[in-house]
């Protein structure tokens, strides 16, 4: 988990996964993840149209609504460190 300084321009949360190498005596990144929202999505104009049920005891159509899903990003391992690891 990353401090929010750390953290990309449009990502809320940020997890680095690290592994230990005994090489070098510490740890060392070899991927990354970050969950951004409704960021990207809003800025590429993606969305898709959802349809919301009617509710129990209640007439008339269902309701669609447009919806920006949530997108992560992730870097592949850096081979080099997980082969040494």
């Amino acid at each position: 988990l990353l401090c929010s300084g750390d953290i990309g321009f449009g990502a809320k949360i940020c997890y680095d996964l690290e592994v230990w190498l005994p090489g070098q005596q510490m740890y060392r990144e070899i991927s990354s993840v970050s969950d951004c929202g409704d960021f990207q999505a809003r800025r590429m104009g993606f969305r898709y149209r959802e349809t919301l049920p009617v509710p129990e005891g209640k007439k008339g159509k269902a309701k669609k609504v447009t919806v920006h899903p949530h997108t992560l990003n992730g870097s592949g391992l850096a081979v080099g460190r997980t082969l040494v690891a």
